[in-house]
């Protein structure tokens, strides 16, 4: 539900020159939306940004200008972080056509046409199953085979966390889905930079659930070469009083969350559904902060 898009200065300039274009930029992509901007041509932030700016209107005082830089600074903040690219500072449609080649982008958009079958314009963006289409909320079978598939290329673009929140995150189900996710993404070849795993779950005051330190051995006796592999932590958790309550079911990662209805203890009988919605940037800063940034309940413990 989150891709990773190549983006040419001249059409984000383009974009820029008027109001309907810009505004439409900043609700279609960037955090809290299924379109998060590539960093290349470069691998940082800083440098990203001031490859751009140069870049942009010669007019540093006019309307376009202006825009284009809160576009620029809005895209630098939640940007697909690439390694390892090899650009020569020349023609921007060469380097993205050499790396495209190489570890291929979700899309290229570009204000003319290129020379790869991922590539998108303002002619053939919104055309009738264009791959720019996606959806930000899906009804899915609870299987591991249904759900993962809408998963895995969140997966795939964390470098940092991927951090899961289920209440029941300790039973049975869960331990299976977290261990077939280990190994099946996070011990996989398809990281820059492996991330981090953390499972947030609620202990159970009157039927008390199982420690962090168990739930973190059977899923690793299922999953075995993690250690090696990946940080894993588990962590159970117990509200605090005059706080918010445990309840919301999501995953998130530095690039945005998928919240559940049900939650990650997947069944095998493909009958039963669940919804998986994409959060707004508002809902997944709130979820961040109460898990990551700010962790607003008491641990109770971890492994």
């Amino acid at each position: 539900m989150i891709y990773e898009y190549a983006i040419e200065p001249e059409l984000l300039m383009h974009w820029a020159s008027n109001d309907r274009d810009y505004r439409e930029f900043l609700r279609e992509y960037g955090l809290g939306t299924p379109r998060l901007t590539s960093s290349f041509p470069k691998q940082k932030a800083a440098k990203f940004r001031s490859y751009y700016l140069r870049k942009g209107p010669r007019d540093e005082q006019s309307n376009e200008a202006q825009r284009y830089l809160e576009m620029v600074n809005y895209i630098a903040e939640s940007l697909v972080y690439r390694n390892n690219i090899e650009c020569d500072g020349s023609c921007w449609e060469s380097n993205i056509l050499h790396e495209d080649s190489v570890n291929p982008f979700y899309a290229i958009l570009t204000s003319t046409p290129i020379d790869s079958k991922r590539c998108l314009t303002p002619n053939t963006m919104y055309s009738e199953g264009s791959i720019w289409n996606h959806e930000c909320q899906i009804s899915v079978s609870r299987t591991y085979e249904n759900l993962f598939p809408i998963l895995s290329n969140m997966f795939s673009l964390a470098q940092e966390e991927i951090i899961i929140v289920d209440g029941y995150g300790w039973n049975q189900r869960a331990i299976e889905f977290i261990a077939k996710l280990l190994n099946g993404v996070l011990c996989g070849k398809g990281f820059n930079q492996c991330p981090e795993l953390v499972l947030f779950y609620k202990d159970k005051k009157d039927d008390k659930a199982p420690d962090a330190a168990y739930v973190k051995s059977e899923i690793e006796k299922r999953a075995p070469g993690i250690k090696d592999a990946v940080k894993f932590q588990v962590i159970s958790l117990s509200e605090v009083g005059g706080g918010d309550v445990f309840h919301n079911r999501c995953i998130l990662t530095e690039h945005g969350g998928i919240a559940f209805g049900h939650g990650i203890d997947v069944t095998e009988n493909s009958f039963h559904s669940d919804e998986v919605t994409l959060m707004n940037k508002a809902v997944y800063i709130k979820k961040w902060d109460q898990f990551v940034d700010d962790l607003c309940f008491e641990v109770v413990s971890q492994a």
